[in-house]
């Protein structure tokens, strides 16, 4: 694995969300970010960094070209724009709580992804949120939104 940069540098800090990031291509290409945000990453202390010190995806995107309808879906559904930003059609909103520690990613077709010259676009896309909300994406762009009904038993 080769890490990619970026004005030849190999990772980044982002100061909004006090994390620092580098990024690589898995084997299928796809580009995969490493995240530790320190606001929400327990302390590792003396010990070394191993793979139990990973807690979770961090974020998935979402491609669409249907921007704001999506954007006004999630909020709709309980999951804001961060920080109660508005919603931008022209680049990247990251959906749901900071303090949760991971968001939905939402921008449109042909935005660059950060660390590489690849532009983004729309692929068949199906995500569960904590067992609630059941999001489609076909391949055309067309987005299906819907909560679940708990079973008898479910919290």
């Amino acid at each position: 694995m080769e890490l990619t940069r970026e004005d030849d540098e190999d990772e980044v800090y982002f100061s909004y969300s006090d994390a620092h990031a580098f990024y690589f291509s898995d084997p299928s290409g796809n580009i995969v970010e490493f995240r530790s945000r320190y606001s929400v990453s327990p302390k590792s202390g003396a010990e070394s960094f191993s793979a139990q010190n990973v807690l979770c995806i961090s974020e998935m995107n979402i491609t669409t070209n249907e921007v704001r309808a999506l954007g006004n879906q999630l909020i709709s559904f309980g999951i804001p724009v961060r920080s109660g930003e508005p919603i931008r059609e022209d680049g990247l909103n990251f959906m749901g709580e900071h303090e949760a520690g991971a968001f939905l990613l939402l921008g449109p077709r042909k935005r660059r992804w950060f660390f590489s010259d690849r532009e983004s676009e729309i692929f068949p896309l199906s995500l569960v949120i904590d067992q609630q909300i059941d999001i489609s994406l076909d391949g055309e762009g067309f987005m299906e939104l819907k909560k679940m009904k708990l079973t008898k038993g479910e919290d």
